[in-house]
């Protein structure tokens, strides 16, 4: 071989070797550029989805704000919490008056709001009366002798006014009945339905049947 030859040959090997080279670090930087992405994709994937968990869990300690009911705080979900009304009352939530309270699941009990008013002129609710109104209720049907109670000013019935009951005494035109009750053939009665009576003006209804000039009528 001659010295050209030999030369030839040497400058052909250098660029093979050169060329496998340059395809080994192309090879070799590919790779690493792949590695690269593969972590970044699995970080990117890793990072939405323990965010995402972690969102959930803070969305869920909101949602669980009623359990901490009882603890004198207004949390999330609650409308109260023991005695504290958040400024409610029941004037606030639509009712005349009363005493408005916090249930144990933090919700308002109005169960103690009222919407009855003692002194307006009209018998409301657990009233009894209102002024001169005793809603046509009188001392007999309270178990006492002719007449009528009065009505306080909390609208309740004062039965101070009315006789105490001695039906069944005995009377006569000398010995007349105690509390207004009428003397019917030698007996007081009060006028209740089924006394007996003279005239209608002795019986509670003002209705007396029956009555004669020697026979007794009854009250309706």
């Amino acid at each position: 071989m001659t010295r050209l030859a030999v030369v030839a040959a040497l400058l052909a090997g250098s660029i093979v070797a050169c060329g496998g080279a340059s395809e080994e670090v192309a090879e070799g930087a590919e790779t690493a550029t792949d590695g690269g992405t593969g972590q970044d994709d699995a970080g990117t994937e890793a990072g939405p989805s323990e965010g995402g968990e972690e969102g959930e869990g803070g969305e869920g300690g909101e949602e669980g704000g009623s359990k901490d009911c009882g603890d004198g705080k207004i949390g999330p979900g609650e409308s109260c919490d023991g005695d504290l009304l958040g400024g409610q009352s029941c004037q606030s939530l639509g009712f005349v008056g009363g005493t408005l309270e916090c249930g144990d699941s933090c919700t308002y009990d109005a169960t103690g709001c009222t919407n009855q008013v003692c002194g307006n002129g009209i018998i409301e609710g657990t009233e009894e009366c209102e002024g001169n109104d005793l809603g046509g209720v009188n001392c007999p049907e309270l178990g006492f002798g002719p007449g009528l109670p009065t009505c306080t000013d909390s609208c309740t019935f004062d039965t101070s006014t009315c006789p105490t009951l001695n039906e069944g005494d005995p009377c006569s035109a000398f010995n007349p009945c105690e509390n207004d009750l009428n003397c019917v053939s030698n007996t007081c009665y009060d006028g209740s339905p089924g006394d007996p009576c003279k005239m209608d003006g002795q019986c509670e209804s003002g209705q007396c049947e029956g009555a004669g000039l020697l026979t007794d009528g009854e009250c309706l």
